[in-house]
């Protein structure tokens, strides 16, 4: 896929969670417009070392920070490090959260298993944006949210996922409102089904993330799968990378300056 947007060139993308299978898609859709880019990850180094040098091959300058963003602390050395690196940060990009199990009703869900859901999601991309939020007033910052289709359309089991993104939308949304006086753009990107993380539907999609997370494997299984894509209006089929990371292009991008606070699905029509 070409991608034919405007992506400043000076300065860096800052991307959290970018080997995940939806960051890892969007960090490559960058990196064809010749953005900088800096990126996070949780405990995969080897995927992010392979990932900056995929980079680095193509003629990209790239660079992976290992990051807790719970620990305020880390993502202000990490912001600092960056800065010095690429000299400034005009783009974040929020496209991580921790795994959960489908199999629990919301109700069910252990209280310090949702403790550690919503500090993880709130809290982490809270410390985030409080780090960021002098590059972003400065530069008049873009910052995009990846969240969660559960959103907009309830399903059993979804809650763990769902709930706490929806303050992360909430905060996009008011971060939309009272940044705009500096120039900075908010939106929101909920994802339905992708074949990446918990969503893959074949073994080495699976294995790129972590197999054993996946959603249609030892959990979930076929009948997960047959329900949820049964669901997806365009062809049935779980979206693939590039798809998200199109729209998240175009909202980081010159050609939609006029673009912020708001939400946008790309979810195959899931959530209709």
């Amino acid at each position: 896929m070409t991608y034919n947007l405007t992506v400043r060139p000076e300065g860096a993308v800052f991307v959290i969670g970018g080997t995940g299978g939806a960051g890892s898609a969007i960090v490559r859709a960058f990196a064809k417009t010749g953005a900088n880019i800096a990126f996070t990850y949780n405990s995969n180094e080897r995927k992010a070392n392979a990932l900056v040098e995929e980079l680095a091959s193509d003629g990209v300058r790239a660079s992976a920070n290992k990051l807790d963003i719970t620990d305020l602390k880390a993502v202000e050395g990490c912001i600092a490090e960056v800065v010095e690196r690429y000299g400034h940060i005009h783009t974040v990009i929020y496209a991580s959260g921790p795994m959960w199990d489908n199999t629990l009703q919301l109700a069910d869900v252990k209280p310090s298993f949702m403790e550690f859901l919503v500090k993880t999601e709130l809290f982490g991309f809270f410390n985030v944006i409080s780090a960021t939020k002098e590059q972003m007033r400065a530069n008049k910052g873009v910052i995009t949210v990846c969240t969660s289709f559960g959103n907009a359309r309830r399903f059993d089991r979804d809650g763990q996922s769902a709930v706490p993104k929806a303050g992360l939308e909430s905060m996009a949304l008011y971060l939309a409102a009272e940044e705009a006086v500096y120039g900075v753009r908010a939106n929101v990107v909920r994802l339905g089904w992708f074949n990446f993380g918990m969503g893959a539907i074949d073994k080495a999609e699976a294995e790129l993330d972590d197999p054993g997370r996946a959603m249609t494997g030892g959990d979930a299984g076929a009948e997960a799968l047959e329900w949820m894509t049964s669901r997806i209006r365009l062809g049935n089929r779980p979206g693939r990378g590039e798809e998200l990371a199109s729209m998240v292009l175009y909202l980081s991008s010159e050609q939609a300056s006029y673009v912020t606070g708001q939400i946008t699905c790309v979810d195959g029509g899931i959530s209709l």
